[in-house]
């Protein structure tokens, strides 16, 4: 009855609503100006009480997850490291000045996770490019990584599309532990960022409240597995096992990700500087999925507010304020929506 109940529920149209921070209602109705009251049919199978259970299921096994035709742009770092930039391939409907997002991906994530939110965005007419930091897209040639990137890496990726594309806006689109680096950066940028927006999907920037909310299920029982394979094993692992055998032995012997992340720190990135007081960009947070955490780093006074818009909408599109940030539950077309949306409405 509970699960009939909870299907039911479903089975109408929604209309979000904003539930969290002191200027809610300031931002529901630039919402309103956007897409009107944005009411939606939700996906009733999707929703409700297994939601993060079968979204997460559903992403992992990656069955219907198009092949994205793309070009990379690699280059060495000072000290060795190997990043790229994943440019996929757009039509020639794509202004040549058309904004450009950079996407930060997941844990172990490459663009081969993100064709379906490469293709939202295109068909926005935005110019998607992933970032494939180290040991992720190409393997390791140095022995330093950072399971959640280095904000320095990500910095030397800015510079090289500005060098690339002078002139061009540049919009940040996070995804899961992606979102620790962006909010990271962005920390640490202040005012000075280059970026002119930024989007945070699944946010699990609060890497503590992840762990303790992702369940023995899911850390466990697959994705220290996941981590394993993918730090451990091939070449990534060849390059960490020569430069210290013994902390790849404590990797190996990791009954969790907590462990392993820590077991692997030796390995990270040197200690970047202290964040500044807010993000220095208007920052979007969507939540979806097992992984999705409160936004704890809005919670303190030197960062933005935040704000809830739930449940999701696939036609829904948000503009927060320069003062805050929102949280909004969504897919990667509600997500590309939103970015045109919001380009649509600040100044270039």
């Amino acid at each position: 009855l509970v699960v009939a109940a909870d299907v039911a529920s479903r089975l109408q149209r929604s209309v979000p609503a904003w539930t969290i921070g002191s200027d809610a209602e300031e931002v529901a109705e630039a919402v309103r100006k956007v897409a009107g009251d944005a009411s939606f049919w939700p996906t009733p199978w999707l929703g409700g009480l297994f939601s993060g259970h079968l979204q997460t299921i559903w992403y992992g096994l990656n069955i219907f997850s198009p092949q994205i035709a793309h070009r990379e742009d690699v280059w060495r770092t000072a000290d060795g490291g190997t990043l790229a930039l994943a440019w996929p391939d757009v039509p020639a409907s794509v202004a040549a000045d058309a904004p450009i997002v950079l996407i930060l991906p997941g844990l172990c994530g490459s663009i081969a996770g993100t064709a379906h939110t490469l293709r939202a965005m295109i068909s926005q007419g935005l110019r998607p490019v992933v970032l494939h930091a180290r040991g992720c897209g190409r393997p390791l040639t140095s022995p330093r990584f950072s399971l959640f990137g280095s904000t320095e890496d990500l910095r030397e990726a800015l510079m090289r599309i500005l060098t690339l594309r002078p002139g061009a806006r540049l919009l940040l689109h996070s995804i899961s532990a992606g979102t620790a680096l962006m909010v990271r950066y962005l920390g640490e940028e202040g005012a000075a960022t280059p970026v002119a927006a930024a989007f945070a999907n699944c946010p699990g920037y609060d890497i503590s409240v992840c762990l303790s909310r992702c369940g023995a299920l899911y850390d466990s029982a697959f994705y220290i597995g996941v981590l394993k394979r993918h730090w451990l094993r091939g070449q990534n692992g060849a390059v960490l096992r020569r430069a210290a055998p013994e902390v790849c032995r404590r990797m190996e012997e990791s009954r969790d990700m907590h462990s392993f992340m820590v077991a692997a720190s030796p390995f990270a990135a040197a200690p970047e500087a202290p964040p500044k007081e807010g993000l220095g960009s208007p920052a979007s947070v969507i939540g979806r999925g097992i992984g999705s955490v409160p936004p704890a780093a809005a919670r303190t006074e030197a960062r933005p507010r935040a704000q809830t818009w739930s449940p999701g909408s696939s036609r829904a599109a948000a503009r927060p304020s320069d003062a805050s940030s929102g949280v909004l539950e969504a897919d990667a077309s509600t997500v590309a929506n939103a970015i045109a949306a919001y380009l649509g409405q600040i100044s270039p």
